[in-house]
């Protein structure tokens, strides 16, 4: 990580896995701290709205 990134989160992301069916994964990306947040491909709707719910994030963006 560079200074800059170090000194100044907002430009850090985050990539999250959300388990989903029984072999997949959608993924979170995410600025810590910024409640809007990207999907990608996601194959369910269900565990993205309980993962959202449960950390009291707002969807944004999904990447399909």
């Amino acid at each position: 990580m560079n200074e800059t990134m170090a000194e100044d989160p907002a430009g850090v992301l985050e990539a999250l896995p959300i388990p989903a069916l029984s072999d997949n994964y959608v993924w979170v990306i995410r600025r810590p701290g910024v409640p809007d947040v990207a999907i990608v491909d996601p194959p369910d709707a269900a565990p993205v709205i309980a993962w959202l719910e449960a950390h009291g994030c707002r969807l944004a963006l999904i990447l399909n």
